[in-house]
């Protein structure tokens, strides 16, 4: 054989592992499935009848990553590599453009725009100017533009927040890919053995963090210019003064509308600050990541992206213009609550009004729009990991640790809006553990609940119970898994009302055909230990509320499980009740070897646990 035919035959033989990352629209699923279809045609000519495996796609909050691996034959030259993103960038800039043609209709429909346009015809109409015509068609024209002003951003932001990193055997050089730059990694650097795809969700984030903060710093200098202008007039005291002096039933409505707009600004303000943030914090993780890889020349394009990105500047600018807002927003109220059924009167300096008020409002929608865009970016969370844990069958774990759980996201999409319940939560809970979970309503306590018992799934991450990854299983076997290894305690009982105490004790462990018998005398010996003997054959709607609850104390034991999923238990009993329910669950957990996650939102009963953790905003905030 000759020597270009057995390299040839080598390279086929050896991958190299492809990460795309791209910024999309979550809730358009439409169009991002649309999106899918064509990177799965492009990529399938190189994935097909290969040993490289299937294409995997994750979505991260707005984020789609791409991966799969590439005969090395198909991309060894950079000819190769750059033909393949061509394509690919092709595809995304016709999604971006189609994502912004849709948002731009959007922005037109919008009737609170229509509405304010023609408040302030309204107002410059009153005023009796020989200029009027003028003047409005002035306000139209530039509320017309809003829409031209936001996409403009918006499109360079989609576009430009894209990557393709190539990881390729140790004897050839990696390749990170960017809109704007292109970084190799020679084999000389590649001695810390970390693949890049490690960091491509960071990477990604902090691409976006360059390009948001670029379009963001025209949009924000505009909005200090507008609320400067508008300040002056409301702030100082002969300007005030003087316009209230003209006060008419149009023009109060007028002020009222940009005092609502000044709402809307605050709230945007925080999106943004939120999202910068969060850029800020990623960007510094990745900062270490990249030190971990000993590869100076992404450390040096880092170092760039944060002199472009300017996140401090960037809030301290957005912090002073919040504070104008604010102050600007209380000197209107007051001028509101003034005054009530005006007769209407003719204005002087109209043109001077009427270009403040429509400044103000077409900068502060652009701001809404291009925050609101970005919304989600917030809350953006990465797992940098080479390997996917969810298809992982099996974990090592200590022999004292009956439950983990490693990097857990769980989403819900409603109308309009994305939930982030849960952010890359990591939880381990070992043998004979009592581990309280406490945080305010909607902070995904009972959601992680829902995915560590198995009856939700998580959107990406795994649960490992006594080793093994529930997702894995099908539902029958999880189903059985289930009913063998963890009981359940609700804060409502949830027994069955047709039952006795003694039948509903018994019910669980008949489901996994344990004999009658055996069972039983089990639910018995459990009855016994709750204090219930004498109501052992009485129906639940004879019992009270902490009487019910033992019920499901022991039907939650009666198959010895390895951990016990409370849920607010004492949730509806009085304090010295739930301390005696407390009380037996924890002998029950010390006596049995039985782990238990208990969910309360009573701080003197988690301080009664080995252990307390606190979820805020779908994190882990203290463990």
């Amino acid at each position: 054989m000759a020597d270009s035919e057995i390299k040839k035959t080598q390279l086929q033989e050896q991958f190299a592992k492809m990460t795309m990352g791209v910024l999309i629209n979550k809730l358009d699923r439409d169009s991002f499935n649309t999106l899918v279809r064509k990177i799965k045609k492009i990529l399938k000519k190189f994935v097909s009848s290969t040993k490289s495996g299937s294409l995997e796609f994750l979505e991260v909050n707005s984020f789609l990553f791409v991966r799969c691996n590439i005969p090395l034959s198909s991309v060894e030259s950079s000819e190769q590599r750059k033909n393949l993103m061509q394509e690919l960038e092709t595809i995304i800039h016709t999604y971006c453009n189609n994502e912004c043609n849709k948002y731009s209709k959007a922005i037109r429909k919008n009737v609170e725009i229509k509405d304010i346009t023609n408040i302030l015809a309204n107002l410059v109409k009153s005023s009796g100017s020989s200029t009027s015509k003028k003047i409005i068609s002035e306000i139209s024209k530039k509320t017309e533009d809003i829409d031209d002003r936001v996409i403009e951003r918006v499109s360079d932001v989609l576009q430009n927040t894209f990557l393709i990193i190539w990881d390729f055997p140790d004897d050839f050089p990696d390749i990170i890919m960017l809109p704007d730059f292109i970084l190799k990694r020679d084999i000389n650097d590649k001695t810390s053995g970390v693949s890049l795809r490690t960091i491509a969700e960071n990477l990604l984030i902090a691409q976006f963090g360059k390009t948001c903060a670029t379009n963001l710093k025209p949009i924000l200098e505009s909005n200090e210019v507008a609320i400067d202008l508008l300040g002056n007039l409301v702030l100082d005291k002969n300007n005030i003064q003087l316009l209230e002096e003209q006060m008419s039933d149009k023009l109060w409505r007028t002020i009222r509308v940009i005092f609502g707009l000044l709402s809307s600004t605050q709230q945007s303000i925080s999106v943004i600050l939120k999202q910068l943030r969060r850029v800020s914090e990623v960007t510094k993780e990745l900062r270490i990541e990249v030190e971990n890889l000993d590869y100076n020349p992404l450390m040096d394009y880092l170092m760039l992206v944060e002199s472009l990105t300017q996140c401090e500047d960037l809030t301290a600018r957005l912090n002073h213009l919040q504070m104008n807002v604010k102050k600007i927003f209380r000197e209107l109220l007051n001028t509101i609550n003034k005054y009530k059924d005006l007769p209407e009167k003719e204005i002087d300096q109209i043109e001077y009004l009427s270009d403040i008020f429509t400044q103000t409002l077409t900068e502060i929608q652009l701001l809404k729009y291009y925050a609101d865009k970005f919304r989600d970016l917030a809350y953006f969370q990465s797992v940098p990991s080479d390997v996917s844990i969810e298809t992982r069958k099996k974990l090592d774990v200590d022999e004292d640790s009956i439950l983990k759980g490693v990097s857990l996201f769980k989403t819900y999409r409603l109308v309009g809006s994305t939930v982030y319940a849960l952010r890359g939560v990591d939880i381990e809970i070992r043998k004979g553990e009592m581990v309280a979970i406490i945080g305010p309503s909607g902070s995904g306590k009972t959601t992680l609940l829902n995915l560590l018992s198995g009856l939700d799934s998580p959107n990406r991450g795994a649960v490992f119970l006594l080793g093994t990854n529930l997702e894995t299983m099908t539902d029958s076997a999880i189903s059985m898994f289930r009913r063998k290894n963890m009981g359940f305690i609700f804060q409502y009982y949830n027994l069955v009302p047709q039952l006795t105490v003694l039948e509903n004790v018994m019910l669980p462990g008949l489901m996994i055909r344990t004999p009658k018998r055996e069972v039983r005398k089990r639910a018995i010996e459990l009855i016994e230990e709750v204090g219930l003997e004498r109501f052992k054959n009485q129906y639940p709607i004879k019992l009270s509320g902490g009487q019910m609850q033992r019920v499901t104390i022991a039907r939650a034991m009666i198959n010895n499980p390895a951990i016990i999923f409370a849920d607010e238990p004492t949730g509806d009993l009085d304090s010295q009740t739930g301390k005696v329910v407390i009380d037996l669950i924890s002998r029950f957990a010390r006596e049995q070897g039985t782990a238990v996650i208990l969910v309360t939102h009573d701080k003197s009963i988690a301080e009664t646990c080995d252990r307390l953790i606190k979820i805020g905003d779908g994190k882990i905030v203290v463990t």
